[in-house]
Order: C-alpha cells, then structure tokens, then sequence
C-alpha cells in the first residue's frame, strides 16, 4: 500500500515539473511590444533563454520563468523587431524558425538606461537590436542573451529585459524607395556617359 501511495505521488510530482518546464507560448499583435525577461535566477532552466516572468497584478497573472516561444502567421511581409531595454550592454541570439540572428553588437560596459521604454530603447543608439523582413508564412520565434551588461567591476548583470514586436512593410515607403534607388542609378549612369563622351573628344583627361 505504501508503495502505491509513494508511486502515485512520484508520477503527480513528475507530471507538476514537466508542466512547470514547458514553454510559454505567445501570439504576438502586430505593432504592439512584448516585453521579456532574461535572469538565470528567476527562469526555471537556470539558464539565459527568453523567459515570461511578468506579472500582472489586476488579472492575478504571474509569470513562472518559463521559457519563452513566440507563433505567429503572416499573410503579408512585415519585420520583426527586437531591442533591448533597462541597462544597455546586452546583445540577443535568436532562433527564427530554426535560424540563428544575433542582434547589433554594443559595449557590454555602456551606462546607457531608459527603463522600459522600448521605444526610447529603440530610437537610443546605445541599445543593441534587430530588424529583419519576414515573407508570408508561420513563424515560431525563441531567443537568448549572447552578451551581458556588466556593472563597474566588470562582472555580467545575466538579468534583462527586452521586446518584440511585428510591424507590418510600409509597401508605399518601399516603393518610393526603389524610386529613389532608379533615380539615383541613371543618374550615375548618365553622368558615366557624359564623362565618357568628353574623354573620347580628348576634353577630359
């Protein structure tokens, strides 16, 4: 009987820390930031992986350091944005459907700070980020910290936050842009042929 009981309570504790050590998974809304934590406390892992640990009081939400994995589809191209927030140093390894990115590389010992504010952090040359143009299709989205922040002694902080977001390609701005990229090419071209024309006729040296 005791063997029963003490099996029973085995497989419960096995099947609480197998639910306790899946990943969340988030469906980003295009235009909006998802924050996440990086702290090697806090994630369940012990490691450096993305985790969900934001709580929200009003709707008794409270992240529980899991591992973070963001789904999402497109219909149209859009970019995927990624920066980091709180103390700047740090910079992000992410998994894109299996492929790597690594966000921009900035001085792990920068002082640079504006809280979370992921759009300051953006704007701010001293945030590391990222920027990619992702085509129509489904995505899964995972990510860790390849570089820390380190504090005055040189030790790394390995706690961050940092955000994500989906904004949708401005067709009209990319249009004008490949205008202005026509423009500029005949331009050069036109004046290679004038250059040219005075070199034959002995003007140009």
């Amino acid at each position: 009987m005791r063997n029963h009981l003490f099996l029973i309570a085995s497989l419960l504790l096995v099947g609480v820390m197998s639910a306790r050590a899946g990943a969340t998974e988030i469906y980003p809304v295009k235009g909006s930031w998802y924050l996440f934590d990086v702290d090697e406390i806090v994630s369940l892992s012990g490691g450096t992986e993305w985790i969900d640990a934001q709580n929200d009081e009003l709707s008794g939400y409270r992240g529980d350091g899991s591992a973070l994995a963001f789904s999402f589809s497109l219909t149209n191209s859009a970019f995927l944005n990624l920066v980091d927030a709180g103390l700047a140093g740090d910079v992000f390894n992410l998994l894109i459907n299996g492929v790597n990115y690594t966000s921009s590389s900035v001085a792990a010992s920068s002082a640079a700070y504006v809280g979370i504010d992921l759009d300051a952090a953006w704007m701010a040359p001293g945030f590391s980020r990222l920027s990619v143009l992702l085509v129509p299709g489904d995505y899964t989205v995972t990510g860790f910290l390849k570089q820390s922040a380190t504090d005055e002694y040189g030790f790394p902080y390995l706690a961050t936050a940092g955000g994500l977001k989906i904004v949708d390609v401005n067709e009209s701005g990319i249009f004008a842009l490949l205008g202005v990229g026509a423009f500029i090419l005949l331009f050069i071209r036109q004046k290679w042929r004038i250059a040219a024309a005075f070199s034959d006729k002995g003007v140009a040296k």
